[in-house]
């Protein structure tokens, strides 16, 4: 079979409805954590369809992890406001990706359009909701490069 076309998918659609963070409590032994959730009750049935689908997403680079000078897991914002100057961005204004394939140059301060297998849940780190989308990217390209 062919590989799936990657659908072209915006923050427009990703970050256009409202999500309420759930409740922060502390656990016995003192740390602080949100309480079981309902985040993915309010994630609209068009954007919980997309997941597991290949998907293109056109965002700005926040470097994670590198290896060898080298990113090879950044997370993905929808504007350079809430990138590296603005507040804190709403949960769905940003995508956590980990490169499937090596790694990738820093690009900074211009958009960059990521390709890959996209999941849609509520991601959550020692009780901590940390996101609710994850790309799996096979590929990061200069937006330029594929919209120009």
């Amino acid at each position: 079979p062919a590989p799936e076309t990657a659908l072209v998918v915006g923050f427009d659609q990703l970050g256009a409805y409202p999500v309420k963070m759930p409740e922060v409590l502390e656990t016995p032994e003192g740390l602080l954590v949100h309480a079981p959730g309902t985040i993915k009750d309010q994630i609209p049935p068009g954007i919980l369809a997309l997941n597991g689908r290949q998907v293109a997403v056109t965002g700005f680079m926040q470097p994670v992890s590198l290896r060898n000078g080298r990113v090879n897991e950044f997370l993905l914002f929808r504007d350079r406001g809430t990138c590296c100057f603005g507040g804190t961005p709403r949960l769905n204004h940003w995508i956590g990706v980990l490169l499937t394939n090596g790694t990738t140059a820093a690009k900074l301060g211009r958009p960059v359009t990521v390709e890959g297998r996209i999941d849609v849940d509520e991601i959550r780190t020692e009780g901590v909701l940390v996101g609710i989308y994850r790309i799996e990217a096979s590929r990061v390209t200069d937006a330029d490069a594929v919209n120009p």
